[in-house]
């Protein structure tokens, strides 16, 4: 994971949500710091001005939500629920 500090606005969001516990703010913008992370990606997610990315490969699996294209089964979005418990704050969007 690596953060751009031109984009990141030191909002914090990213420091809330990270579940490793590896990102701080320093000088007004946040930073990864070098230790173990999970890559659940939930930091991307909640970052309001896309100053967070992975490797290329990592935001080939990183899509936008489309509500026009998006359909699951609501037995299949339970299922997952239940069986993926994670810390999550969900966004309106």
């Amino acid at each position: 994971m690596k953060i751009e500090r031109q984009k990141c606005i030191g909002c914090g969001e990213c420091i809330k949500d990270c579940f490793s516990q590896i990102i701080h703010l320093e000088n007004g913008h946040a930073v990864i710091e070098d230790r173990p992370c999970i890559e659940c990606f939930h930091c991307i997610a909640v970052c309001p001005v896309g100053a967070i990315s992975g490797t290329a490969e990592e935001m080939a699996q990183v899509m936008p939500y489309e509500a026009e294209t998006f359909s699951i089964e609501p037995e299949h979005l339970m299922r997952l629920l239940r069986f993926r418990r994670s810390v999550r704050r969900f966004q309106k969007e």
